[in-house]
């Protein structure tokens, strides 16, 4: 198992370091829920009493905006104080990803973070190499059950149902992972194997901005 990171005062757990933002005014915090395809899928508990926005590019599920990761140059710089992205990153070639993470960090606050979840690959070709049938089922999920597949190539039903955008065009190891974010410059703060589940990375990082100290 890869080693954690951990900011430091956050306890290693994703509620704290919601919690850990600064109230800067009476409004609402806002998450920006991309790829979360409807708001009947739950989000983490976190993020209860925040104003949750969904964003996907599927425009039959329901989304508040239909939009590609890859360009949201559409929408204001600077509004949300969260991105939430859980299994969205693997739906991406490797060298479109600086390019999603950069439309990431335009719509975030400085200082606000991007929560991540992606499918945990080691686990996957370990179970595989353990002599788990590739089409027998991991875990449960939203969509159903999931196996390597799924994980490894895309949810199968979906992909066969003419929903090319989930397939995956990537994958993650944790290092690899990190690396990413942090060529995106990123602060990783975070980044471990989701609590209870297995199969699944979980990284938090933030987006950081500098400012010049007073002369």
């Amino acid at each position: 198992m890869g080693r954690s990171l951990t900011g430091k005062g956050l306890g290693g757990t994703p509620a704290k370091l919601a919690r850990s933002l600064p109230v800067r005014s009476v409004m609402m915090r806002k998450v920006l829920n991309a790829g979360g395809g409807s708001k009947s899928i739950p989000m983490p508990s976190h993020y209860h009493g925040w104003e949750q926005v969904v964003l996907d590019i599927d425009p039959d599920c329901g989304a508040d905006i239909v939009a590609d990761l890859r360009d949201l140059s559409g929408l204001p710089a600077d509004q949300f104080d969260a991105v939430y992205a859980s299994h969205v990153l693997e739906h991406f070639y490797p060298w479109e990803l600086p390019q999603v993470l950069e439309q990431i960090r335009h719509v975030l606050k400085p200082n606000g973070f991007l929560e991540l979840r992606v499918p945990r690959v080691e686990a996957v070709f370990q179970a595989v190499q353990d002599g788990h049938g590739i089409h027998e089922p991991l875990y449960d999920s939203a969509l159903g059950p999931i196996t390597p597949y799924d994980m490894i190539y895309g949810h199968g039903d979906a992909v066969q149902q003419g929903r090319e955008f989930m397939t995956h065009k990537t994958c993650f190891t944790l290092n690899e992972l990190r690396a990413t974010l942090e060529s995106a410059q990123l602060s990783v703060e975070l980044l471990q194997p989701t609590g209870g589940m297995q199969y699944e990375l979980c990284a938090i990082a933030r987006n950081v901005v500098n400012e010049l100290a007073p002369v």
